[in-house]
């Protein structure tokens, strides 16, 4: 461990207090474009779709970019990836990462609550039911009660309820 007396740093406190707020600024930043980017491949995943292509051959051109068969990464799964952002927005994030593109509703909760945002209420499910089915961004599954898929994604850093 490096005792204070080792270094003779020539930084304030209020410079460093100042760094550490613009990397948690830009971390913001680029979470922000990464969901964008997300929806973004969501939605050519969703066009290929329409165009015929089978959920396999779009795996493949998945494994030709990424090398690793799946857009997502391991800050998918992060504890804290949801804190600090609505309902809708996280929900639309989970969502556009789904294989199928479509989740049910409990499925959306869990997502969520795995990605650290705590969905206040009584009634947790019945909120992200509410939740989803007033966004302009979400429609539900015909013949699939509680069951979502996007309707659009929001535009690149643009992500609104």
């Amino acid at each position: 461990m490096i005792r204070d007396t080792e270094l003779d740093l020539k930084v304030t406190p209020d410079e460093i207090k100042r760094a550490l707020r613009a990397c948690i600024e830009r971390i913001g930043e680029l979470d922000g474009e990464r969901e964008g980017l997300l929806l973004r491949a969501h939605t050519y995943n969703q066009m290929l779709r329409i165009k015929g292509l089978t959920p396999d051959e779009i795996e493949q051109i998945t494994l030709s970019v990424t090398g690793a068969g799946s857009m997502r990464t391991s800050s998918t799964e992060s504890p804290r990836r949801f804190r600090g952002k609505k309902i809708a927005v996280a929900a639309a994030i989970a969502i556009s990462e789904s294989p199928s593109g479509k989740m049910h509703g409990h499925q959306v909760l869990e997502a969520l609550e795995r990605g650290g945002l705590k969905v206040k209420g009584k009634a947790p499910k019945a909120t992200i039911f509410s939740t989803l089915k007033r966004s302009k961004l979400f429609a539900p599954v015909e013949g699939e009660p509680n069951t979502w898929r996007l309707i659009r994604p929001a535009p690149v850093g643009r992500i609104s309820a």
